[in-house]
């Protein structure tokens, strides 16, 4: 059964499906190869194993020969298309040499970390400068990698496991917020996406749009692609909304103390010394509270409230 999946998936690839290459490019540690791994594996982590993880090596492009299940994840439909992406992963290092990925990339995603200011800053000192002379023509997206980090910055658990890390102390001035990357994202002329690989927020949401980026432009270049007359230009991303923080459960143990507010409000209602009016019913008198009366019969309101 498992032998027969694999055959249709190759068939497709070279007979029906347009084969897009998407290359990851960035400073180090901004979580391109968590990225990679999301798209093409599926993975998802946990807060620990955020921590715990530490990815010294890109994510390879021959998983794509190796591995059937990253081969049937590679397989996508996209506005009528279907399509066969594979994802280039790249070393964060600005000495490496990436000619060889440029002239494949059919799209270039810059990333960066909303946990990290120099990350944003290096896109365009010299990410969007090192792909425009190496390949000028292909879409470019900008991508936020790590949003997670916005609202669980101060959660307990991120804090008592940040105390056993490397990382920084992190600071919400810190961060880098939607606006930020948007205004970047518009100086150099890219399309703009923010993604989480612990809550998988945003990684469809990346690739499909950078599909529609390529095909899109293809179709502008040559009219030997009208077959993509149905793809739309990459859509606007829907913002992420963080989970609601659970509601804190308070309980007050009962005491010999603790209907203190109760004898303080009977005394206040019923205790003459606290009332400010004075009720004459026949030969008796009450002491009264002016608010009550009021609320309670239009008549007093009048009475009361006229003074």
């Amino acid at each position: 059964m498992a032998a027969e999946g694999l055959k249709k998936p190759v068939k497709k690839e070279t007979m029906t499906t347009e084969l897009i290459h998407v290359a990851l490019v960035g400073d180090k540690g901004v979580g391109k190869s968590l990225l990679a791994r999301a798209r093409a594996c599926g993975t998802k982590y946990t807060l620990k194993e955020m921590f715990q993880l530490h990815i010294s090596q890109v994510w390879t492009y021959d998983n794509y020969r190796t591995s059937p299940e990253v081969r049937e994840r590679s397989l996508c439909h996209v506005d009528g298309v279907n399509c066969t992406l594979k994802i280039f992963d790249t070393f964060g290092n600005r000495d490496v040499k990436r000619e060889n990925v440029y002239s494949l990339a059919d799209a270039i995603v810059i990333c960066f970390s909303v946990s990290d200011k120099r990350s944003l800053q290096s896109v365009t000192k010299h990410w969007i400068n090192e792909i425009r002379f190496s390949c000028p023509a292909v879409p470019i997206i900008l991508c936020a990698c790590k949003i997670d980090l916005r609202y669980i910055y101060k959660d307990p658990k991120f804090l008592e496991l940040q105390k056993f890390s490397f990382s920084h102390q992190m600071q919400k001035e810190n961060l880098i917020y939607p606006e930020s990357g948007k205004e970047v994202a518009k100086e150099i002329k890219a399309y703009y996406y923010e993604t989480s690989s612990m809550v998988s927020y945003g990684v469809d949401d990346l690739f499909n749009n950078a599909i529609r980026a390529v095909l899109v432009a293809k179709r502008r270049s040559s009219f030997a692609f009208r077959s993509f007359k149905n793809v739309s230009i990459p859509h606007v991303q829907v913002p992420h909304a963080p989970p609601k923080p659970t509601t804190p459960k308070i309980v007050c143990e009962k005491n010999e103390n603790s209907n203190w507010l109760e004898k303080g409000r009977k005394k206040w209602l019923f205790d003459g010394e606290f009332s400010d009016a004075t009720l004459i019913v026949g030969n008796q008198t009450f002491e009264i509270h002016r608010v009550f009366l009021a609320a309670a019969s239009p008549l007093f309101e009048n009475i009361f409230l006229s003074e």
